[in-house]
Formats: C-alpha cells, sequence, structure tokens
C-alpha cells in the first residue's frame, strides 16, 4: 500500500473473497465501480484509456475517476495518460495499474518479485507484465482512495520521463529473457 495510507488498511477485507475464488494478484483501482477480471482486450483497454485522457482535457475530470477526494487535474493527467501508455506500449488491459493498494499470494509473490528488476515507481507496471507473463489470475477491484493533500516527492516532468524510459525497460527485458524462470 501507499506510504501515505491513500487506501485505508480495512479496504483488505474486499480482496479475501477474491483469494478464496482463486486469484493470485488482487489490485485496488480508483478507476473501477465494479470488480475486473485481467483481459487481454488492449483494443477496448486502449479506447478506454484514451477517452479518460480527452475528458480530463476537454472537461476536466474523468467520469471513471471513483475516488473519495480527487486529485489535481495534473495528477490525473498523469494517471490517465501514464495508463494510456502502459496499454499502448505494454498491452497492458487495466484500469489503474499505479494504485499501490495490491496484494498477492504466496505463490505470486514467489515468482514475481524474484523476477522483478525496476527499483521506484516502475515495479508496479513490471510485476504486472511479469504476472500476465506467467498466465497468473489477476483482478482490479474498487477500493476507496483519498487524495491526502500533502508534500510530494513526485517531480511531474522528471517521474513521467523516467516512467516512459521504464516501459521500454520492461519490454526489452521481455525481448531478452530477463523475466525468464531460472
Amino acid at each position: 500500500m501507499d506510504a501515505d495510507s491513500s487506501t485505508p488498511f480495512s479496504e483488505i477485507e474486499k480482496f479475501f473473497p477474491y483469494f478464496d475464488k482463486g486469484y493470485q494478484v488482487i489490485m485496488g483501482s480508483r478507476y473501477t465501480a465494479k470488480p475486473l477480471p485481467a483481459s487481454n482486450k488492449t483494443i477496448t483497454a486502449f479506447w478506454q484509456a484514451l477517452k479518460q485522457v480527452l475528458e480530463l482535457i476537454f472537461t476536466g475530470k474523468t467520469s471513471a475517476n471513483k475516488t473519495k477526494k480527487q486529485q489535481g487535474w495534473f495528477r490525473q493527467f498523469m494517471s490517465r495518460g501514464g495508463n494510456l501508455a502502459f496499454v499502448t506500449l505494454l498491452g497492458q488491459a487495466f484500469a489503474d495499474t499505479r494504485c499501490g493498494f495490491k496484494a498477492y499470494t504466496q505463490e505470486a509473490a514467489d515468482i514475481l518479485f524474484k523476477l522483478q528488476r525496476l527499483p521506484g515507481f516502475g515495479f508496479d507496471t513490471e510485476i504486472l507484465v511479469i504476472a500476465k507473463k506467467y498466465n497468473l489470475r489477476i483482478i482490479e477491484i474498487p477500493v476507496d482512495w483519498y487524495d491526502i493533500e500533502q508534500e510530494t516527492n513526485i517531480n511531474p516532468l522528471k517521474d513521467s520521463l523516467k516512467s516512459f524510459k521504464e516501459i521500454f525497460i520492461i519490454k526489452k527485458y521481455l525481448w531478452t529473457g530477463k523475466y525468464d524462470k531460472k
């Protein structure tokens, strides 16, 4: 979970029934109103992500945002623009890869964290790419999320550029077998 507790820890109770249903990776999401099992429908995800970016540009908000207290426009734009990049460049059909509230079975954690290479924010995206590579069962669950106004270590330009660089590093690692089990 995020260090600022944007998602209250009590939200973990929403995850338990999905572990019982055999899901191995459970992701909290700020951008879905109902549980979304992972899919390979990248075309659908692309259009959804593009719609959210365009909604933000033209209306200042996105109808997909289900947060209790929304972040500012630019932070939402970074989130939705980043999601569009993840869908487009990595073929990831998720609504919210960057919500920090996630849980893993022991089996999934053993696979994912042994293969994970990126430090910092990029590990979230990398973990999901690896999970899809190994056909782990993944689901996104709507969670309560609050933008807690405080100082942030995020530099919008620097961190956005770093995220794009990490996408290409992840692609390279996929192509060169860095995520293959040893």
